[in-house]
């Protein structure tokens, strides 16, 4: 993408360049049966909806505080209430596949989980 540049004059003082790259990154979401599942079944109206949030954020090209979990699975934090993970694989630049979700004081098995439905979806 070709940079843009903008001129600032201050005063009287000779023109200075500012440039600036946009990175305008989009994602498109796809949800597994399970992800959904899993993010029905959430009881709390709040917590819903702050998940929500934070997957239109993603939609946007803002992926927050996310971390590679193996297998080429990494996980979206939320640092709220029990701690919610949601696991995801990222094709190319615009696709992310949502596997599943839970908490840290399941981590362990959702993991598990994410990795035994990205073998079941073989070839996206």
């Amino acid at each position: 993408m070709p940079e843009t540049s903008y001129c600032l004059i201050l005063d009287k003082s000779p023109c200075i360049q500012y440039s600036f790259d946009y990175n305008l990154s989009m994602y498109t979401i796809k949800e597994t049966p399970e992800f959904q599942d899993w993010l029905d079944g959430i009881r709390d109206l709040k917590t819903r909806i702050r998940l929500a949030k934070r997957l239109a954020k993603v939609r946007n090209g803002n992926l927050g505080d996310t971390e590679p979990v193996g297998d080429g699975i990494s996980e979206m934090r939320e640092h709220f209430g029990p701690g919610w993970r949601m696991y995801y694989i990222k094709q190319g630049k615009i696709i992310i596949v949502m596997l599943g979700g839970g908490d840290k004081s399941t981590q362990a098995a959702d993991i598990k989980a994410a990795k035994k439905i990205l073998k079941t979806l073989g070839e996206l």
